[in-house]
């Protein structure tokens, strides 16, 4: 089964008797993952999704990256921040 990337899938699974759920080869393929790569459930009421840790860090930056304005490097913030409290003690 060839899948693409904009494509909806359903794959029935089978929580097997240790409680894991299988993930079939199509969604391994692709999420782009292997054996021992860290996945991430995320979940709302009663609809949950699978992404990579990679996306994850990726939607975390673009949540706190709303926060900043262009040009702001907050790096440079802490670290001025932290020169000046260094300065005062």
């Amino acid at each position: 089964m060839e899948i693409q990337a904009e494509q909806t899938i359903e794959v029935p699974v089978t929580i097997d008797s240790s409680g894991r759920i299988p993930l079939p080869i199509e969604i391994r393929k692709r999420l782009g993952v292997t054996y021992g790569d860290s996945l991430i459930i995320v979940g709302d009421d009663d609809t949950f999704r699978i992404e990579t840790a990679d996306e994850a860090l990726r939607r975390a930056q673009e949540y706190f990256a709303s926060f900043v304005g262009d040009g702001v490097s907050l790096v440079d913030e802490l670290l001025a921040e932290r020169r000046q409290e260094a300065e005062r003690e």
